[in-house]
């Protein structure tokens, strides 16, 4: 079972500023306290890049997509960033950061930090053949106290 997706369609830093506490609302809504605050971040550096590197542009439209696919064994929290920039090539940027992925001498990364924070707190992450779009999945564990409401989020009004 899937529940409909949130949509919030948004220009540059100004839109982003106006947009974050539905961001945080939903993260927190639907993921454990002990993983929400990383995705939280990982989302901010997704819109972060969409907007100075994909977009570059003030002016540019980020559309960024929430949607909770309910499984029988567990959850998935699916969260796309899209801009709309010519992309860029995803195989050479994570083979630049390959060598990163256990965070050390992350200082002397010169970029991909971004990546490399999305990548330790997704599950997984998947970007379009262009590379303007990128989605993020979060498997979330049914138990009992299981944030997530088979009714989605009731606020998301206020997120437009």
């Amino acid at each position: 079972m899937s529940n409909s997706p949130v949509q919030i369609k948004f220009k540059g830093y100004d839109g982003f500023n106006h947009i974050k506490g539905c961001i945080t609302s939903y993260i927190r809504l639907h993921l454990p306290e002990d993983d929400f605050d990383f995705m939280e971040i990982a989302v901010h550096e997704a819109i972060n890049n969409a907007i100075r590197h994909g977009n570059q542009s003030e002016k540019a439209w980020v559309t960024l997509k929430f949607r909770l696919i309910q499984g029988q064994k567990r959850d998935r929290l699916i969260i796309r960033i899209k801009d709309e920039g010519p992309g860029f090539a995803v195989n050479d940027q994570f083979d630049k950061i390959s060598h990163y992925l256990d965070f050390q001498n992350t200082q002397q990364l010169e970029c991909g930090r971004g990546l490399l924070i999305m990548m330790a707190a997704a599950d997984y992450i998947v970007y379009n053949r262009v590379g303007n779009e990128v989605m993020l999945v979060k498997f979330l564990v049914k138990n009992s106290q299981d944030k997530a409401s088979p009714g989605g989020i009731n606020h998301a009004d206020s997120c437009e």
